[in-house]
């Protein structure tokens, strides 16, 4: 009727169609996936329907056989954590923790994921650990201080960082072939050669 939506509305249609197409997008994880393990994170869905969202999902993997390895973070709900580790738990997937920048800027981090593990009943040894910088910067912690400032570093199941250096939009690019520094890579390759470090990532 050309009646222009509010931005509530516009929201709330959006999350509807995110709810619709949740099983068609996790059937095409299983075609083009299969049955590898697979870390699934919805910490960036609408808040109001993250728990619903990670049901769903988790219900789908115990259908499907999808081997999901549920992603959660300091900040997760306690509702998200105790879906998280029944889950793991009853498939013996294991769970990731997934750390970001700032979180790595507390004063009590190693307490902090110690009273994470220990609230949730996890061992080291079944945790995959993710550190993601998100952006590569200067700011970005060597993987040499990241050593010093991680508790258990040789005994998490995995140890993962990530981050990528994709410009932050092309408006300076026209339409062509155009060659861009990986700074993500470049960064990587430097550290991984030439430190000395007790687990590599």
């Amino acid at each position: 009727d050309g009646t222009k939506k509010t931005p509530d509305e516009l929201i709330k249609e959006s999350l509807g169609k995110f709810k619709l197409s949740l099983s068609v997008t996790l059937k095409k994880i299983l075609t083009s996936w299969g049955k590898a393990p697979v870390f699934i994170d919805l910490s960036l869905v609408n808040s109001s329907i993250v728990v619903e969202s990670l049901k769903k999902t988790l219900s789908f993997a115990d259908e499907s056989t999808v081997c999901l390895i549920p992603v959660i973070s300091l900040k997760s709900s306690a509702e998200i954590n105790s879906l998280s580790v029944d889950y793991a738990r009853n498939n013996d997937s294991g769970l990731c923790l997934r750390l970001f920048r700032s979180d790595l800027n507390r004063k009590t981090l190693a307490d902090d994921i110690n009273n994470l593990l220990t609230t949730l009943n996890l061992r080291v040894c079944g945790v995959d650990l993710l550190v993601d910088f998100q952006i590569t910067d200067e700011q970005c912690y060597r993987l040499k201080e990241l050593e010093a400032i991680l508790p258990e570093i040789l005994k998490w199941r995995t140890f993962i960082v990530v981050s990528g250096a994709f410009p932050k939009d092309l408006t300076r690019y026209t339409v062509d072939t155009h060659f861009i520094d990986r700074d993500d890579w470049n960064r990587w390759v430097n550290q991984i050669n030439s430190d000395s470090l007790k687990r590599k990532p």
